[in-house]
């Protein structure tokens, strides 16, 4: 395995993973709530709970723009590293 040759395949799965870990709500609201205790919250059901179980509007609106901020980093990390190797796998 050369890791050059992954390296770009790599860096679009962590992208992903990390996006689509950011917006898994449906899955783990459907079936656990965030439960039991705080065990199967993930962002999604955090960000849902302040802002509207516990009505801390302002909270939840914070989590979220931070969520956004770092999800934006990982997207221009990531196009950097693609335009840095020209743009071509």
């Amino acid at each position: 395995i050369i890791w050059p040759m992954i390296l770009p395949v790599s860096l679009l799965m962590l992208l992903l993973g990390t996006v689509w870990t950011f917006i898994n709500f449906n899955m783990i609201w459907l079936l656990t709530s965030g439960g039991p205790g705080y065990e199967t919250t993930t962002y999604g059901p955090y960000t849902y709970m302040n802002a509207f179980q516990y009505w801390r509007l302002g909270y939840g609106a914070a989590v979220g723009v931070v969520g956004l901020i770092l999800c934006l980093i990982f997207t221009v990390i990531y196009v950097w590293f693609f335009l840095r190797r020209g743009g071509v796998y």
